[in-house]
């Protein structure tokens, strides 16, 4: 936190390019520090995993 200020990233979960949903369930918020973490850091190949998590997640959904 910067001057009591909360600075959030917001970041798709699964990317428009890879066929994720253009709505409010595939949007999370995110520390800025997570949110480069997530894309450069270390744990960035846990990115691909998630994907694939929420790829079934909403399929489930919509074809409930």
């Amino acid at each position: 936190m910067r001057f009591g200020i909360w600075r959030e990233r917001r970041d798709r979960i699964l990317a428009l390019a890879d066929e994720g949903a253009d709505r409010m369930t595939n949007v999370i918020a995110i520390c800025p520090g997570e949110h480069r973490e997530v894309h450069f850091g270390e744990r960035r190949d846990e990115k691909g995993e998630m994907i694939v998590k929420v790829k079934i997640a909403e399929s489930r959904r919509v074809n409930s």
